[in-house]
């Protein structure tokens, strides 16, 4: 597991699985499935993202998410960078 951030702004949407999704500095908007209104991830927090979940990521926030379930896990990502950057950059916040 490597803690990382986006050179840009990151929406991640679970189709299949369950991503537990940790945020170290920063803070996270979480859109749940069948509701309207965020919900919010701060520094040190956890969550559990399932189908219909999303995540937006912005350049600020560090993160990283793992597959602690027992089914595969299957995100779909839209990602805007500007040409030539990574889709993301290794942070040296560690992870235990």
């Amino acid at each position: 597991l490597v803690a990382h951030t986006h050179p840009g702004t990151q929406i991640a949407a679970i189709q299949s699985g369950e991503l537990t999704y940790y945020v170290l500095p920063g803070r996270a908007e979480i859109r749940r499935a069948g509701t309207s209104e965020p919900e919010w991830v701060d520094a040190g927090g956890t969550t559990v993202l399932e189908p219909g979940d999303a995540v937006i990521e912005r350049p600020d926030m560090v993160h990283y998410g793992a597959n602690e379930g027992t089914e595969p896990l299957v995100i779909l990502a839209a990602t805007l960078l500007e040409a030539d950057l990574p889709p993301a950059i290794p942070q040296a916040t560690p992870v235990s």
